[in-house]
């Protein structure tokens, strides 16, 4: 009697851990174990998705050239979000998580505009939280951590003179996320 006693308490006291031990959230297990590629993106296309094994999918979604864009940054936190004016070359990306931890894919990044195979022009890239504003990113210091099999949302860009703008001279984005060079040609 008491061994049968003993082992429904143990059986209850272990579903009852089992229980509180678990998150209400999505929880990966497991998947591949191979470690990552680093690829070099030579051409980037708008709509088409990139694939780089083990860390993401990346769908570019638009580009244009603007003259302001709008973040939620330390001077907006009370407010409407800022406003940055300038002449901006502007590519939004989506990125879907394939690596089996979350990742915050502006940790480790440069941002790089090439004009004419001689100008360099330092940018920015920034990320979006579609519940809080479809048009407004981030400050540069606000960037978050997207889940495995999650999709984050981000822009990267570059303030250009009128003269780079206005140009028919090659003209190139380039973007440095953990050792992946991903290149999009805006002129060539």
């Amino acid at each position: 009697m008491k061994k049968i006693l003993f082992f429904v308490v143990l059986t209850a006291l272990m579903t009852i851990s089992s229980i509180f031990a678990q998150d209400t959230g999505i929880q990966l297990i497991s998947g591949p174990k191979t470690p990552a590629d680093k690829a070099s993106m030579d051409n980037l296309k708008l709509g088409k998705d990139v694939k780089i094994y083990g860390w993401g999918i990346l769908q570019p979604t638009s580009f244009e050239f603007i003259d302001n864009f709008r973040a939620y940054d330390m001077w907006s936190k009370y407010g409407g979000p800022s406003s940055y004016d300038s002449d901006y070359a502007f590519l939004k990306m989506d990125i879907t998580n394939t690596a089996l931890t979350g990742k915050n894919y502006l940790e480790d990044y440069n941002v790089e505009c090439i004009f004419d195979y001689n100008y360099i022009y330092g940018g920015f890239a920034r990320q979006y939280d579609l519940n809080k504003s479809k048009d407004a990113v981030f400050g540069k210091d606000e960037s978050f951590t997207i889940m495995p099999m999650y999709q984050g949302h981000y822009a990267f860009g570059c303030a250009l003179p009128n003269a780079v703008i206005n140009s028919e001279k090659p003209l190139r984005l380039e973007i440095n996320i953990d050792g992946n060079i991903l290149t999009y040609h805006i002129r060539k």
